[in-house]
Parts: C-alpha cells; sequence; structure tokens
C-alpha cells in the first residue's frame, strides 16, 4: 500500500487553490451585502456581485470535495 505520488501532488495543487477561495469567498460575499445597504450604488451591480459571491462559494464548496477526494485517493493509492 504505497503512495500515489503524482496525485498527491495534484491534491495539493488543488488546495492551494481551495486555501485561497476559501479567503475570497466570504470577503466577495461580504461585500456584496455592503453593496446593497448603500443607496448610490446601483442595484445591479450590487446584485450581480451577489450573485457571482454565491457562485464562488458554491464552486468553492465543490472543490473543497474534490480536494479531499484527491487527495484521499492519493494516500491510499486508488
Amino acid at each position: 500500500m504505497g503512495v500515489n505520488h503524482n496525485l498527491l501532488g495534484k491534491g495539493i495543487k488543488q488546495l492551494s487553490v481551495l486555501l485561497l477561495l476559501l479567503i475570497l469567498s466570504p470577503i466577495s460575499l461580504n461585500m456584496a451585502f455592503k453593496a446593497l445597504k448603500r443607496t448610490e450604488i446601483s442595484d445591479l451591480i450590487a446584485y450581480s456581485i451577489l450573485a457571482f459571491s454565491i457562485l464562488l462559494t458554491i464552486g468553492t464548496l465543490v472543490l473543497a470535495f474534490k480536494t479531499i477526494r484527491t487527495l484521499l485517493d492519493g494516500l491510499f493509492n486508488k
């Protein structure tokens, strides 16, 4: 039962992207809600930022599950 180093390297790269997305997703979501409260910003811009933030958060969750799967497959040589 060995370790697949190529798959493990791919998982580590995905983990670094995931870390970046875990930081950016809540920040963009916070910016979107603050833009909705401000009156001088157009509603179209605020709702587009909100939609982008929601999609980014969903993408982050999907990438998290894929990254965990890749790391486990690399560790247990599946």
